[in-house]
């Protein structure tokens, strides 16, 4: 996830193309994952950070179902 700050946009895909099958292991820290990542989006001065934070979210909703931009309040936010 450290690697999403990365301001690089082959890492930063890399890293989303790899979360989807990685999300069953670590499904119990999802909700701390996509906080952080929403946090990192919107307060970042970067635009690298908010473009790797960006992936991850989609990482992440692909690997835990599009359920989760709803149940983990993703499009609201």
């Amino acid at each position: 996830m450290a690697a999403l700050t990365t301001p690089s946009q082959q890492v930063q895909e890399a890293v989303a193309n790899c979360l989807p099958p990685l999300c069953l292991a670590i499904k119990d820290d999802a909700p701390d994952l996509i906080k952080n990542l929403l946090n990192q989006l919107f307060e970042s001065e970067s635009y690298g950070e908010r473009r790797g934070a960006a992936f991850g979210l989609t990482g992440l909703a692909k690997g835990l179902g599009i359920l989760s931009l709803k149940q983990h309040n993703i499009i609201s936010t």
